[in-house]
């Protein structure tokens, strides 16, 4: 809706989308995977720091409450996947010395610490010194001279783990096939076996409005 006399409030809006909202959006379009999520927080606080401080306060506590890419796990992953070798071996650094502590017995709460709204980059988004700092779990089966290795990759590290999205549209899309398969076969390996075909399925043939566009997604004379 276009307006020849705008209000205030409305060229607050509008500003705040034009440079806030959407070059996030793009970002996170752009550089989807997961080791990236630390980065667009960082990114969000960055480009609401022109706004007032009235309107700083109203911001920042819904960066607050939902930067759970600023949890210590992930921003040591995105630390790992750093074209910068030094953050890597920061990173690694902090992973190592995480693994000394003596985990508790009981499910801990996924919280993010609170953030450090004058950070100057990503990983200086939360005060490591007053926060309990978590190992990755996704990194738990690797030995620590696996992780080191980690630092002087000569390819951008953990490129498995970098596969995974970080915005929730295809994280959706995701939770949607599964919820499917639940319904469709019982067990681990049919439900795995169900979505990987789903998936071949979907890449050899993405449009199925017509019988002419139908293809065999295992070539059977082949598999004879």
């Amino acid at each position: 809706m276009s307006s020849s006399d705008p209000s205030g409030n409305l060229k607050e809006i509008v500003g705040f989308i034009l440079k806030s909202c959407m070059p996030v959006w793009f970002a996170i379009k752009k550089r989807k995977y997961f080791t990236d999520g630390p980065k667009h927080v960082f990114q969000a606080i960055q480009t609401s720091r022109y706004l007032s401080d009235e309107l700083i306060q109203v911001v920042d506590p819904v960066i607050q409450r939902n930067a759970f890419f600023a949890h210590t796990e992930n921003v040591l992953l995105a630390m790992l996947a750093d074209e910068r070798e030094h953050i890597r071996e920061l990173g690694c650094r902090r992973i190592l010395k995480a693994r000394q502590i003596v985990p508790k017995k009981t499910v801990r709460n996924f919280v993010p610490p609170k953030i450090n709204f004058q950070a100057s980059d990503y990983f200086e988004i939360i005060n490591w010194n007053s926060c309990v700092v978590y190992p990755p779990p996704m990194l738990q089966d690797l030995s620590e001279d696996d992780t080191k290795s980690l630092i002087n990759s000569d390819t951008m590290p953990i490129r498995e783990i970098e596969k995974f999205p970080c915005h929730p549209e295809a994280v959706e899309r995701c939770i949607k096939l599964v919820t499917e398969a639940s319904n469709k076969v019982c067990g681990h390996e049919a439900r795995d076996g169900y979505i990987r075909a789903t998936l071949k399925s979907r890449s050899v043939m993405p449009n199925f409005s017509k019988k002419s566009v139908f293809k065999y997604v295992v070539d059977i004379k082949k598999k004879k």
